[in-house]
């Protein structure tokens, strides 16, 4: 999400898990888990999707079904 923060990104995760929980699935239940990083200065595109996939291995193992990052 260019141009957005970490609070705009954790917003649209927890929407997007939401969404994903409550959508008709034919008796199937979605989940979905979210690693959300912000770029900071100076920031390279390895180290800021490092972030996100460090975030992502810690929704997974708070429970899942959950966003969680910086």
């Amino acid at each position: 999400m260019p141009d957005a923060g970490a609070e705009e990104g954790q917003a649209m995760g927890n929407a997007l898990c939401s969404r994903l929980a409550y959508a008709d699935w034919q008796h199937i239940p979605v989940t979905v888990s979210i690693g959300v990083a912000a770029y900071v200065p100076g920031d390279k595109v390895e180290s800021l999707l490092s972030r996100a996939d460090g975030f992502l291995y810690k929704a997974k193992a708070s429970g899942r079904n959950c966003v969680i990052g910086n």
